[in-house]
């Protein structure tokens, strides 16, 4: 969820302002005219603020909307920015990550090809196309974390032609009704490759400090989580 604030309060979080990325059409190409441009922006904790910020979720972040210039800014904090990535809160981190000059290369897939951020793509894809009749536009995001999943699932990172060609798709229920069978149909295979120990919840992080590594690699250990 966005947590929205006024221009003093966007203004405020300036001064801690750490990283800017453009997301949502302008990131993937497939921006109209009138398309309004999405910003995430990472902050540094502001002082004083550690004490309550590190022990707590705080999953949701802030949100400003610039009207007058036609711009969204999402405001997440450097640390959040990862755990909400690595959790599958939300996408819009992985698209970063995937379509952003942001990592490597040959740390994208260790990043994004995780049962979590899979079922993320999925999870919001059926959202979408629960709205399909408020518009085509609908449609064709539900298709875009199809597509997205495809790919990753494949062992192949996703490209910006990838996603603009995930929009061709015809505004019919015949086309709905294909998406909502192969959103399930993804979901069954990485829910069993996940039970096989195919597919890793988190992403494989490796570090110098054994007894770090230890603490990492317990985040993938599903008696953990249970």
């Amino acid at each position: 969820m966005n947590i929205h604030i006024s221009k003093e309060e966007h203004e405020f979080l300036l001064e801690y302002k750490n990283t800017e990325f453009v997301f949502g059409s302008y990131l993937y190409g497939t921006n109209a005219k009138n398309s309004d441009k999405d910003i995430l922006i990472t902050y540094n904790i502001p002082d004083g603020w550690e004490t309550w910020m590190l022990p707590f979720p705080n999953v949701h972040q802030f949100q400003y909307k610039d009207i007058e210039n036609n711009i969204d800014y999402i405001w997440i904090s450097n640390e959040q920015f990862f755990k909400n990535q690595a959790s599958g809160e939300s996408t819009i981190n992985s698209d970063i990550i995937l379509f952003a000059d942001f990592l490597e290369e040959s740390s994208k897939l260790n990043m994004c090809r995780t049962y979590n951020v899979m079922k993320a793509y999925l999870g919001f894809a059926k959202r979408d196309l629960k709205q399909w009749k408020e518009g085509h536009h609908k449609l064709q995001h539900a298709n875009r974390g199809l597509i997205t999943v495809y790919k990753l699932y494949a062992d192949q990172i996703p490209t910006k032609d990838d996603i603009k060609s995930s929009y061709d798709i015809p505004y019919t229920i015949y086309a709905k009704d294909f998406i909502e069978k192969e959103i399930k149909r993804m979901r069954d295979l990485i829910n069993k490759d996940f039970e096989e120990d195919k597919i890793k919840l988190f992403p494989q992080i490796f570090v110098k400090d054994p007894l770090l590594q230890k603490l990492i690699d317990s985040n993938n250990i599903k008696e953990f989580k249970y």
